[in-house]
């Protein structure tokens, strides 16, 4: 997903206020600690596939969220560790 974005390890990092170093572990977890959880990546990938396109401002996308939260639905499916989704109607 941050590859997807464009962004680096870094930058992700600064935008989620979190370290460099706990991005790594999400993306390489070796204890089910260390994994983002499940309801964080479904979040953000909710808002990263409602967006269609990379996200330069997350500032403006709290007011974009607002405006398309009716008209927002997805489905999202995880298979051998990777998620997929569908636009529903």
């Amino acid at each position: 997903m941050r590859k997807h974005l464009g962004l680096s390890g870094r930058d992700f990092a600064s935008l989620l206020r979190v370290t460099p170093e706990t991005v790594s572990r999400w993306e390489n977890p070796k204890r089910e600690s260390e994994h983002i959880g499940e309801t964080s990546e479904l979040l953000l990938r909710t808002l990263v596939v409602s967006h269609q396109k990379p996200i330069s401002n997350y500032e403006d996308l709290s007011q974009w969220g607002k405006k398309a939260r009716a008209s927002l639905r997805a489905v999202f499916r995880c298979s051998r560790n990777t998620w997929t989704s569908d636009k529903a109607a």
